[in-house]
């Protein structure tokens, strides 16, 4: 059975956090913390295996449960692809509310440009 690794050292609190995420490239993300959360996209293959690991939950704990194993680091600490749904929990727990909401908003944030993308693409 597979081990899920903790590691400590968060970066400090900065004075005056963002609402928003920092996005600094197109898979690394700031927090309010002001930790630095590189973001990974998953292989056909590794979705599948969440998607036969985590069985038969609903469709909104599989996203939610996917977009947490596309973290890649925290601050340089390299977090491999959960193998199982407690190292799924362990990364969560390890993002906390300012890293879960820094991913979700970027996740908005991606749609919102993709919408913006295609209503261009529509109007040529």
């Amino acid at each position: 059975m597979a081990k899920a690794t903790m590691r400590s050292g968060d970066a400090p609190v900065t004075e005056t956090p963002a609402e928003t995420p920092q996005v600094e490239s197109d898979n690394v993300i700031t927090d309010m913390k002001g930790r630095k959360i590189t973001l990974r996209t998953l292989s056909v293959i590794e979705e599948m295996r969440l998607l036969k690991m985590l069985g038969e939950y609903n469709s909104s704990y599989y996203n939610f449960c996917a977009q947490v194993a596309r973290v890649a680091a925290i601050d340089g600490n390299v977090i491999p692809v959960p193998n199982s749904e407690r190292e799924v929990e362990a990364v969560a727990g390890r993002l906390g509310k300012e890293g879960v909401a820094a991913l979700m908003s970027s996740l908005v944030t991606a749609a919102e440009t993709d919408d913006k993308g295609e209503k261009d693409a529509i109007k040529k």
